[in-house]
């Protein structure tokens, strides 16, 4: 029965034969459709103790993310100290870990249909080690849960909802107002008004 270790010492000795054997699919650029990194590059710091981690044991970040990559957001047969990491450890005794940064930048980059190409991998890979680790494992984590369509992101649906009309209320009749001694308003009673007639007055005569 093969073991984890020797599961992931498997899957790298394959992936390094396919680079030699086939390095088209990983010189390929990213296809027109591919979406920015959720992580940026220079947000190195954040979070502090994945910096920290980084900064001491590089190879540890490096085989955490290789595990989200290939195992998903389950942890729990997660060690610290596997394949990936000692791999990475090794390679950069020799000064060629670049190269496994490389490829796992292209695996992420693929799993999440993410912009790149192969020059920014080795670039970033060579200068930049620690902060490209450090973008992988924010990134890896973010693509190890799984996103929830639009509609159905909590507070999304009322947020966008439309809201309901409410139908104008009608103004009160018109009422004349007059204050009295005693502060309280009252309506004033309301006049008619007759319209003047056509009819003559007959005119009255003094008495004499």
């Amino acid at each position: 029965m093969t073991t984890p270790e020797g599961q992931d010492a498997a899957e790298w000795t394959d992936r390094f034969r396919g680079l030699v054997a086939e390095p088209r699919a990983y010189t390929a650029p990213s296809p027109a459709n591919a979406r920015p990194w959720t992580a940026s590059i220079f947000g190195c710091f954040d979070p502090i103790d994945t910096c920290l981690v980084t900064c001491c044991c590089p190879c540890v970040t490096f085989g955490k993310t290789h595990h989200r990559v290939r195992k998903g957001a389950d942890m729990t047969t997660y060690s610290p100290f596997n394949v990936s990491c000692l791999g990475w450890y090794a390679a950069s005794c020799c000064g060629v870990h670049w190269i496994m940064n490389m490829m796992q930048r292209h695996d992420i980059r693929e799993k999440g249909n993410l912009e790149g190409d192969i020059v920014t991998d080795c670039l970033l890979a060579c200068c930049c080690s620690c902060c490209d680790l450090i973008q992988q494992e924010k990134e890896a984590q973010y693509l190890a849960v799984p996103q929830q369509p639009m509609a159905n992101q909590p507070g999304l649906k009322s947020a966008m909802a439309v809201p309901e009309t409410v139908p104008a209320q009608q103004p009160a009749p018109y009422q004349d107002t007059i204050y009295q001694s005693t502060g309280v308003v009252e309506p004033v009673p309301q006049t008619t008004v007759i319209p003047p007639t056509d009819d003559k007055v007959a005119p009255i005569h003094p008495i004499v």
